[in-house]
């Protein structure tokens, strides 16, 4: 029987990411493992950052290109293109992929010297809106970027973003006409199964009889944690809230001072660990009910749709979210998943009304995960139409 010989090159594909967060975004870990499942060599250039560390996908088939910063940024800019040539230069590409600004010009621009079709995969919109708020020299330079990026959107074959609302916002920003070519894949992660879910080092020892309610995620400004620390008093007794996080800054270092000053360690625990998104889901699972509060300063912002929601809600933990970003709003309306307030001083009553109803709630919230959030779902269309591409 004669031998099928194998392909001389291997299907293959570029993923530029001009961020140094990379280790912690569910959707890019994600996109990465199903397209290696798929059976591509992926071969990703970042942008590294000392405060999140190194990206570390513990799969075969993956290259990785880690770009130190420059002292000035847009020294920075220029030799993550250089790097990012220096490092595909000897491959071919099946497309490339380019995140947000950053990565979708480092792609447009290797397309124009090599013919590769290109994806732009949109995680942080950058908005005219939002750089009118900046100070004059970062107006100008942005001014500039938002140009070189909006042409390179709409030459893109395939946009990837995360819902409708960021959607309608990206095709009038960037003026994209052919709205065929976006494909919506939601800001989730991709979690292969039970067994997969890796138990925690130091395992949490939870008073008896608590029920915990659980912020995982940055400790920022944005995240009104200092408000919703000040009503905790309103809150049931048999509540502790847990503070999970992965890095120290000075709003944490404020926090831990609040709830020194207010006698609230019994209440309030803080979790600073860095964790597998495994074992992240590990700690969910512990959880009863899953917060998240946003207060942007942007539009960019106000539309950023929380990892931390869909990571709740993947483990049957309910929800307490305010009113922004609409979409995860439209979720809970929709599944009866959790409970939307518009002041954390109505998060105590929102915690008994779930509590109340917790069994129900609890499989919505499983429920809503899998019809609108389950990664693989939605990036299984990605993958089809990128094989379209390669034809």
């Amino acid at each position: 029987m004669k031998k099928i010989p194998e392909s001389i090159e291997p299907m293959r594909v570029a993923l530029f990411v001009y961020y140094g967060w990379l280790s912690f975004s569910p959707s890019l870990d994600s996109a990465i493992r199903l397209l290696v499942k798929e059976g591509y060599h992926v071969d990703v250039v970042y942008k590294y950052d000392e405060k999140y560390g190194t990206f570390e996908p513990n799969i075969k088939k993956v290259r990785l290109l880690a770009v130190k910063p420059c002292k000035r940024n847009y020294f920075t800019s220029l030799k993550y293109l250089i790097n990012s040539l220096k490092f595909t230069i000897n491959y071919e590409y099946d497309f490339l992929i380019g995140v947000d600004w950053g990565g979708v010009i480092v792609a447009g621009i290797m397309t124009m010297i090599n013919n590769i079709p290109y994806v732009y995969y949109s995680l942080e919109l950058l908005l005219k809106e939002d750089i009118q708020k900046q100070q004059y020299i970062q107006r100008m330079l942005f001014r500039f970027i938002k140009v070189i990026e909006s042409y390179y959107i709409r030459k893109a074959s395939l946009i990837i973003i995360q819902d409708e609302y960021r959607k309608a916002v990206l095709i009038n920003d960037a003026n994209i006409r052919h709205k065929d070519r976006i494909v919506m894949v939601p800001n989730a992660y991709y979690f292969e199964g039970e067994k997969n879910k890796k138990h925690i080092k130091g395992t949490f020892n939870f008073p008896k009889g608590k029920k915990i309610v659980l912020y995982a995620g940055s400790i920022i400004p944005e995240m009104a944690i200092k408000e919703i620390i000040d009503q905790i008093k309103t809150w049931p007794n048999d509540i502790l809230f847990l503070l999970h996080t992965f890095f120290i800054n000075d709003y944490l270092k404020d926090i831990e001072q609040l709830i020194k000053a207010n006698n609230l360690g019994d209440k309030i625990w803080i979790s600073l660990r860095r964790l597998s998104f495994e074992e992240l889901c590990s700690l969910i699972g512990r959880a009863h009910i899953g917060i998240s509060f946003n207060k942007p300063g942007n539009k960019n912002g106000e539309l950023t749709p929380s990892g931390k929601v869909s990571f709740y809600l993947s483990q049957g933990i309910p929800i307490i979210i305010n009113n922004i970003p609409p979409q995860y709003v439209d979720l809970v309306l929709k599944y009866n998943c959790g409970i939307v307030v518009n002041n954390p001083n109505e998060v105590g009553d929102a915690i008994k009304t779930i509590l109340e109803n917790y069994q129900r709630m609890s499989i919505n919230a499983k429920e809503c995960y899998k019809e609108e959030l389950e990664f693989s779902k939605y990036f299984r269309r990605v993958l089809r139409q990128l094989d379209f591409l390669r034809k």
